[in-house]
């Protein structure tokens, strides 16, 4: 049964409201503008009825009160008044009121009227709550797209960008020297001597060298750097506003390193060298083009000796 407040200070006009509802309508009564807002925020209704002359304040300003209060700011009110003037009418719409009825009322027609504008308020509550459900729905389904976006750009076992976000990285690398007129280098990294490590020591032990070679290539570069994984053994690093010596410079002192940081991996001590093939950004160089002079350069770095940084002049 719904809950209706009647907010009115004569116990004749509360009597007869009583009489009239309470075979519709769970009743509460206030007896003045306080205790109605008091009420409507301890026992929520869903319908008030509300006298515009009350004795501590009138009924407009109770409807404010009301509606500035968030327990029950979306309950619908009727006002219900002998003042009949336009402005009185006009009032109380407003300052929040869903009707007004001018007394002396037809009691068939108020309780027409209270039905009536309780109907609406249920219909607005299930609209509000499917709106609810959708938008939990569709923030659900927007975390689901993100998380696939983002395992579409990760490499799954060194947690690194992918080629594919690297791609993009790059262009938007290109973009930018092309609008500030500034260089960059990319280096294509390849562990030198993988395939035996995995053969030796197995998968288990070859993916433990990856994410160890990833570790030391990270903690190498500066936060501005981006580190991938290319495929396989191989990674590619994207320097922005580098030059080519500089680039050259950045992946030696990378390369010292790895030759510093022998894997541990089960009590044994492996040992792993890297070779590096490098490339600077020229204007009117395609992406293909860059990452080609750069795999140049690695593979003549694997044929000359590995363990070595090779720059290939675009």
């Amino acid at each position: 049964m719904k809950k209706i407040q009647i907010v009115d200070d004569s116990q004749s006009n509360i009597r007869k409201l009583e009489n009239l509802l309470n075979t519709h309508f769970l009743v509460m009564v206030a007896r003045t503008g306080e205790e109605a807002v008091r009420m409507a925020k301890e026992n929520v209704p869903d319908l008030i009825l509300l006298e515009v002359a009350l004795s501590d304040m009138d009924g407009f300003e109770t409807c404010r009160r009301l509606k500035a209060q968030v327990e029950s700011a979306k309950i619908p009110v009727i006002f219900v008044s002998s003042l009949k003037e336009k402005e009185a009418v006009i009032k109380g719409f407003e300052v929040g009121g869903q009707d007004y009825i001018i007394k002396p009322f037809e009691a068939r027609e108020l309780v027409l009227r209270m039905k009536s504008l309780l109907k609406q308020e249920s219909s607005r509550k299930r609209l509000e709550q499917h709106v609810k459900v959708l938008e939990e729905q569709n923030e659900k389904l927007k975390g689901k797209i993100q998380k696939v976006d983002r395992l579409s750009r990760v490499d799954f076992l060194t947690n690194l960008m992918n080629r594919r976000d690297m791609q993009e990285k790059i262009r938007a690398e290109i973009n930018r020297s092309i609008r500030h007129g500034r260089s960059f280098t990319l280096a294509i990294v390849d562990i030198d001597f993988f395939k035996n490590i995995n053969d030796t020591y197995g998968h288990d032990c070859g993916d433990h060298v990856l994410k160890h070679f990833v570790s030391t290539l990270k903690n190498s570069v500066r936060s501005s750097d981006y580190v991938s994984r290319w495929g396989g053994e191989e990674f590619l690093l994207l320097f922005p506003e580098t030059k080519l010596e500089e680039g050259k410079r950045a992946c030696e002192k990378i390369r010292q390193k790895i030759n510093e940081s022998p894997v541990i991996y089960k009590g044994m001590t492996i040992t792993i060298t890297a070779t590096f093939g490098i490339s600077e950004y020229r204007p009117s160089v395609r992406i293909e083009e860059l990452i080609k002079a750069a795999d140049d350069a690695l593979y003549k770095g694997k044929k000359t000796g590995k363990n070595q940084v090779v720059v290939q002049s675009m």
